[in-house]
């Protein structure tokens, strides 16, 4: 059984490098986009404790059933509730974009290797993981 020969790339260092910019141009773009997204779910969450601060304004004073609802939030405990919740949900996000963030990384390695290799043949590593953690034979901790 014959193996595949790796297929000779015939691009110019010119050419190889644009592709590179453009990666990079690309990567600026995703961190803008990303940096839009959190900008919004911030505002949307803003958005929504102001209109809520506002009915139990417009309520204020007045004997209904929402006096119960404005005694309920007023409560020490459901304070607690919310500052944990938030804490939870701002953990998860976290987790979420480190994994992302990994995953990416993984995902542009190889290519982005292979393009600089044949730029400089004789360039050396930075010895990190293809997710871009530090080497396990050099963490420290």
């Amino acid at each position: 059984m014959e193996l595949a020969r790796p297929r000779k790339d015939s691009r110019t260092k010119e050419q190889l490098l644009g592709e590179i910019e453009r990666l990079k141009a690309g990567s600026l773009i995703e961190q803008i986009g990303s940096g839009v997204r959190t900008f919004i779910r911030a505002g949307s969450v803003c958005f929504v404790a102001y209109m809520a601060k506002e009915a139990i304004v417009a309520l204020a004073g007045q004997q209904t059933n929402a006096r119960i609802l404005v005694d309920f939030l007023a409560s020490v405990s459901v304070n607690v509730a919310v500052a944990w919740g938030l804490a939870a949900g701002g953990v998860a996000y976290g987790y979420r974009e480190r994994k992302l963030r990994k995953r990416a990384v993984h995902h542009l390695t190889g290519r982005k290797a292979d393009l600089e290799r044949k730029l400089d043949p004789g360039r050396s590593s930075s010895g990190l993981t293809k997710t871009g953690d530090t080497s396990p034979e050099d963490d420290q901790s």
